[in-house]
């Protein structure tokens, strides 16, 4: 493997016959430092779908993570936070011209830099979570949550990220299974999911970020499995 990384993408790609290869492939791109996208999807053929993810690492780190499922979108997730209304976000966004919603937020100064790089240090652990959700022996089942089974390894351009987040990869994997145990645990104690629809009252001044955004996304409507599948605790306190 160490022979191939610097050949143009992608140098490696296969079927992944057990989703706790993904955390193998992680570890073994942090053990080596190497510089390489790690890109997750389902076959084509696949009638369930999870939408594609990529994770960027550099030196051990992952230095920036890529979805386009709605739920991590970084507008969403700064909302999420608290950084800025959904009013500010949509009058930036019918505004953009072109530029990175990031960018965007930045020039106009409704948000910080430090609160942009929080919001993507959060979105990267959003992603991650998605790629190792393990939900066996959970009430979930959703389109959502099937398993990726196709993987690529390719090179990365450093200039093309907006960012680099420098976040060490091992210990964002300790911080999504710890999470995850979080999830379980609280998840044993509530009926089926299919029976626990997200709670139908407005967002109220002493509750945290998390679950405003569970609660204003919900609208007394979306699936608890899709709020757990975006924010696993502000769900669940909401």
């Amino acid at each position: 493997m160490s022979n191939v990384l610097i050949q143009d993408p992608p140098f490696m790609t296969g079927h992944l016959v057990d989703e706790s290869l993904i955390t193998d492939m992680i570890s073994l791109l942090y053990q080596s430092r190497r510089q390489a996208k790690l890109h997750l999807k389902q076959s084509d053929t696949q009638s369930k779908r999870r939408y594609p993810i990529d994770l960027y690492f550099l030196n051990g780190q992952v230095v920036y993570a890529g979805s386009s499922n709605p739920y991590h979108r970084l507008g969403a997730i700064l909302i999420r936070r608290g950084a800025m209304s959904e009013f500010e976000l949509s009058k930036v966004l019918s505004q953009l011209n072109g530029q990175r919603l990031g960018d965007a937020l930045l020039s106009r100064g409704v948000i910080t830099k430090d609160e942009l790089i929080n919001a993507l240090k959060d979105q990267a652990l959003i992603i991650l979570q998605t790629a190792l959700l393990n939900t066996d022996g959970l009430d979930i089942s959703d389109e959502a949550l099937t398993s990726f089974d196709r993987f690529e390894i390719s090179w990365f351009e450093e200039d093309d990220l907006p960012l680099n987040l420098h976040i060490d990869a091992q210990g964002l994997l300790l911080e999504v299974f710890r999470q995850q145990d979080e999830v379980k645990s609280l998840l044993r104690t509530l009926p089926p999911l299919s029976e626990c629809p997200i709670a139908q009252r407005r967002p109220l001044p002493n509750d945290r970020p998390e679950v405003v955004f569970a609660l204003q996304q919900a609208s007394g409507h979306t699936p608890l499995r899709m709020l757990l599948f975006m924010n696993p605790i502000g769900a669940l306190d909401a």
